[in-house]
Parts: structure tokens; C-alpha cells; sequence
């Protein structure tokens, strides 16, 4: 027997009863988010159902109140509909996210793979007995031409001006037209968010970019959720390299609108990534990233033609997928370390992005080694009580004082929940009022709440009622204590002190939101260290620019590649001891 669900109003699906509501709204293709993956432990996938749903589990419990209940709202991921139902996903839409899109270039000689080179083709004449191609050879050289560029020669013949255009030493196209403006493409592919830049090849200026959450979110917040839904799902790594190239063709679109030209004059994109996003985009399947030993499929830079990837470009367009370094060092921070020049003897430098996973680069005068620490998407917003991502409503930044919290709101308005900055936020007001102890246990006191024996910080009391539980606390803790030993692991390596730093730099879309005051407060980057931090922007995008753009810049990122010493923190002696010290507040070496 069959039953129905009016999603929205508007879309009807037909199901049998036993599937959960997430597995029948995505096998129907409506995209819902799960940011867990559907495994029951991040309560986000919340969605207000009417009719019979079956019975509110346990699990579902720990995640909603009993008024949440009352008024229908279920987990899509727990709940199994029995009979005819209708569901409301609105409000899992978020609106106006702040997507960081510009980082900091140093100077640098502009000198693209993409080459423009105007040409006198001859013409034929009847008694020559050549071809069209062998006339263009006469002026080019020998051609390897594959089909596409053979069906640019006749138009090129008809015209009295032509442009040839090279990719390196390979002829990729013949555009009827003198000097025609070129473009290409900086592409940073985040776990959260994607962001495609349109440049000029000639200048080297940005003209456009457009950004949006990537929406591979739908199956899974994190690399390690959306490797598992490449292993579990026939269709996994289909649906994943499907979302993220339907996300370039969106943007693509975009910045090509807002400028009034043509994807065909766009003739390369270079692209920066974490291994498991390059796996992703490239249709490879990930496995090797997400099981011992942890194998990237790909270390090396790699270029193929666009259209390979499924992007429609300019005929012969390229992509070029900068280097990475290991699984967990990708070509995104490969990118951010061109762009932050640490490869250059400039004194000792600690580069950080921090996410979900917090990614640490220690120069030592141009000697580099690195290591990766899980955060976890507490840092993102996940995995917390009221957390949700920066986006219209959510709380940006706390300020607490004796008996209330002044908070700070993205796009104004009424609060719905807190992002990263903000928990991190409650984290240094915490400790700063020492309403906190040494492992981080909330004390007694104003604005704290005990319910069922546990404790939590009441930021607002009216609807929407938010609160900070012990539990967020200690996802925020345990995302603190691995990056602030990654740091000190570093150090140790190379037999230098937090006093030895000359310079640290927070990358990242997570890091411009947050202060320097919130970053040495809450202890991620030990106060010591205050006065030395530069906050430098998107560094993935704008190392992914500087490839567009130079070839020495491609160089710099393959050498890079190659010197990088990668340090596992886990097989290092007496890390866990140090972890755990990592955990208790004021810490540093």
C-alpha cells in the first residue's frame, strides 16, 4: 500500500511505508539537508510534518523539546511516515550567507598558460593543392589538432583578422577577431562554500565573482559524511560530483552575467581544494581518504580539458587542479601558501585556516612543515545545541556581561540560532568572567540554568530561546585543544617556542569573522601570540588566481608540493598527553 507527502504545499511523492522521511524525500529529489549524513546525531535535519509520522524516537528526543513535538516538528533522518503526510522544509532555508570571496595577492609578473597571438593566415590558392590546416601550420608550426579546433579553421579562413590562442605551446583555439578580451577562472572549492572568480588573463584584475554554500551539504557536512555516502550509496559519488558541477555552471552563469560576456571566452580555470572536494569534482571515488592509510588519489597538479570535468568553457578551455599535499593538506592550502609567499625566507610565519578540519603551516624561514587537526563542525556552527551557519539570523558575536548577553545578529532582525564566531565568542566571555573552571565546567551563577543535572548559559529567554549547553562548551573545547596542539606539536618539531613566531596568519571563511580578542581569548591562538596575528582573506581563491596567472606561481605551487614536511599528529609520541593539556585553559609552551 501506498502513501503520500505534500512537501511544501506543493510537490506530491508517492512511498511505501519504511523508509525515514530523508531517504524518501532524496530518493523523490528534493533536496533536504542532513548535515550528519543522516546518521541521527547533529539534529539539523529538523522539518514540520502533520499526519501520521510514527512514533518520536529516543534519539529524537535528545534533539527537540517537548514543545517542538507538540507543534510537529521531527527529524527527516529518524522520522519513518506511516501514512498520508504533508512536511514544511522552509525553514531549513538559510538566507544572505556571508561568503568570504577576496584574499590577498603580493605583486607578481602576470604570465598566463592561456597565450592570445594575432596571425596572417594565407590564402589558399587553387594550384597550392593544401589543405586549410596546412596553411595554418605554415604559420604556427606542426598542430596535434583534435576535432574541436578543426572545426574552428573555416571561420578563421573567412576572416581578415584572426586571433590564435595557446594553451602553453598547444593551439587550442582561432577566435575571427583581433585582441578579443580573455578570460579565466579562480575557483576555491570548500567543504562549506564555493567561490569562482572571473579575471582578465590580459590585466589580471578580478571583474566578477559569485559565491554560494556548496551543495553537497545536502549529504553531509563534512568530507567524512560525504565519503561514507560515496561508500554506502550506489549512487553516492554521482550525486556529489553532479551537485558541485551544477554549483559551477550556476556560478559560472553568474559572474559571466554580471559582466555582459560569454563562458566562450573563458579558456581556463584553476582550481583550489581539499583532497577529498578535488576527488569530488573530478568524479574519482574517495575512499582512499576516508580508511588507514588515508591515501589521496591525486598529490600532483593535474590539467585537463573543462569539458572533461562537465564545465562548458571556451572550446579548448583547460583546468588546472593545483597540488596538494597530503589527505588532510589539500591543494586549497597548497594555494593559500603561494599566496602568503611562505615559501620565502621572511622569518618564522604559522599559517592557519580554520573548519572543520583546522590546517596548520609552519614556516621556518622558508623551511615548511605541516599537520592537520580535526575541529569538527562545531567551529561551523554544527553540532551545537542552537548552532547553525553564518547566515541571516544567526548570532555572529556575544558580549557578556553580569546578568545578560549583548548579541550581534547577521542582517539585523530576530536571532535564530549561533554560528562559529559566536560560539567561540561565549567561549572567551566565559573564560574572561571565569564562569568557567580549568576543564572548561560551567560554574554556578547568573545565567546559568541546571536542567535534569546539567548546565547551561541562557543567552536569550524569550522565543527563540537560546541557550549554550556543557556539551556545546565541549565541542568548542575539543576543537580548541586539537588546533592549539597541532600548533605546539609543530613547534616542537622544528625545537621552537611560541616566542620564536614572528608572524601568524588566520586564513579562511571562518577566520575573518572572528576576532583577534575571540581568538586569543577563548585560547585557540595563545594570547602571547596577540599582537603578531594578520588576518589575509581567502587564500585558497586567491593562490588559485595567482596560478591562473603566472607560471612560476604553478611552479612555486608543485614545488611547494614536494617540500612540504607533513606531520601526523597522531603517531606522534605523547600527542594524546598533550592534547589533553590542550583542553584546560591557559595553556601555551
Amino acid at each position: 500500500m501506498t502513501s503520500r507527502i505534500t512537501i511544501d504545499g506543493d510537490k506530491v511523492l508517492e512511498f511505501s511505508p519504511g523508509p525515514t522521511l530523508l531517504e524518501i524525500l532524496r530518493e523523490g529529489g528534493v533536496k533536504t539537508e542532513a548535515p550528519c549524513g543522516g546518521k541521527g546525531i547533529c539534529g539539523k535535519c529538523r522539518v514540520t510534518l502533520k499526519g501520521d509520522g510514527g512514533p518520536v524516537t529516543d534519539e529524537e528526543r535528545t534533539f527537540l523539546s517537548s514543545e517542538d513535538i507538540a507543534e510537529g516538528v521531527r527529524l527527516s533522518c529518524l522520522c519513518r511516515p506511516v501514512g498520508d503526510v504533508a512536511v514544511s522544509l522552509s525553514d531549513q532555508e538559510e538566507k544572505g550567507s556571508a561568503i568570504l570571496t577576496d584574499g590577498n595577492r603580493p605583486d607578481f609578473e602576470i604570465c598566463p598558460a592561456i597565450g592570445a597571438v594575432p596571425i596572417s593566415i594565407p590564402r589558399p590558392e587553387i594550384r597550392d593543392g593544401m589543405s586549410l590546416l596546412d596553411h595554418l601550420e605554415s604559420v604556427t608550426g606542426p598542430l596535434k589538432p583534435d576535432a574541436s579546433l578543426v572545426r574552428r579553421i573555416p571561420q578563421a579562413f573567412r576572416s581578415k583578422e584572426v586571433t590564435a590562442v595557446f594553451h602553453k605551446d598547444s593551439l587550442i583555439d582561432l577566435i575571427p577577431k583581433r585582441d578579443p578580451e580573455l578570460y579565466g577562472l579562480a575557483v576555491d572549492v570548500g567543504t562549506t562554500t564555493v567561490v569562482v572568480s572571473l579575471i582578465s588573463l590580459k590585466t589580471g584584475d578580478t571583474v566578477g565573482s559569485a559565491s554560494e554554500i556548496n551543495p553537497q551539504k545536502d549529504f553531509g557536512l563534512d568530507v567524512i559524511s560525504r565519503i561514507e555516502r560515496c561508500e554506502t550509496f550506489p549512487t553516492g559519488l554521482e550525486d556529489l560530483h553532479d551537485a558541485i558541477i551544477s554549483c559551477l555552471d550556476r556560478l559560472v552563469d553568474k559572474v559571466c552575467f554580471d559582466k555582459g560576456t560569454s563562458r566562450k571566452r573563458i579558456y581556463e580555470m584553476a582550481i583550489g581544494s581539499n583532497a577529498t572536494m578535488t576527488s569530488l569534482l573530478l568524479g574519482v571515488h574517495p575512499w582512499s581518504l576516508g580508511r588507514a592509510p588515508f591515501s589521496p588519489v591525486l598529490r600532483r597538479g593535474m590539467t585537463v580539458p573543462s569539458v572533461d570535468l562537465g564545465v562548458e568553457l571556451a572550446p579548448g578551455a583547460r583546468a588546472y587542479v593545483l597540488p596538494g599535499v597530503s589527505a588532510y593538506i589539500g591543494s586549497d592550502i597548497v594555494a593559500g601558501m603561494v599566496a602568503t609567499e611562505l615559501m620565502e625566507d621572511r622569518g618564522i610565519r604559522l599559517f592557519i585556516d580554520i573548519g572543520t578540519n583546522g590546517e596548520i603551516v609552519l614556516s621556518d624561514r622558508g623551511r615548511l612543515s605541516a599537520c592537520s587537526c580535526a575541529a569538527g563542525p562545531a567551529l561551523e556552527g554544527m553540532n551545537i545545541s542552537c548552532g547553525m551557519r553564518a547566515s541571516d539570523g544567526a548570532v555572529e558575536s556575544v558580549r557578556l556581561n553580569e546578568s545578560f548577553a549583548e548579541l550581534g545578529v547577521i542582517g539585523g532582525g530576530m536571532p535564530r540560532g549561533l554560528c562559529g564566531s559566536a560560539i567561540l565568542d561565549v567561549l572567551s566571555e566565559v573564560v574572561r568572567l571565569e564562569m568557567v573552571g580549568k576543564t572548561g565546567r560551567l560554574k554556578p551563577g547568573p545565567m546559568i540554568t541546571e536542567e535534569n543535572g546539567k548546565r547551561a548559559l541562557v543567552l536569550r529567554e524569550r522565543d527563540p530561546r537560546l541557550t549554550v549547553t556543557q556539551g556545546d562548551l565541549r565541542q568548542v573545547q575539543l576543537a580548541r585543544g586539537a588546533i592549539l596542539s597541532g600548533f605546539i606539536s609543530l613547534l616542537e618539531a622544528n625545537d621552537l617556542t611560541m616566542a620564536d613566531i614572528d608572524q601568524v596568519l588566520v586564513a579562511g571563511q571562518f577566520g575573518r569573522h572572528l576576532s583577534i580578542d575571540s581568538l586569543t581569548g577563548s585560547g585557540l591562538i595563545p594570547m602571547e601570540l596577540k599582537e603578531r596575528i594578520t588576518y589575509c582573506g581567502n587564500t585558497s581563491g586567491a593562490g588559485a588566481a595567482m596560478c591562473l596567472l603566472s607560471r612560476k606561481a604553478r611552479d612555486d605551487a608543485e614545488r611547494i608540493s614536494d617540500m612540504v614536511d607533513y606531520v601526523e599528529l597522531s603517531v606522534l609520541e605523547s600527542y594524546d598527553r598533550l592534547f589533553s593539556r590542550c583542553l584546560q585553559f591557559e595553556v601555551s609552551r
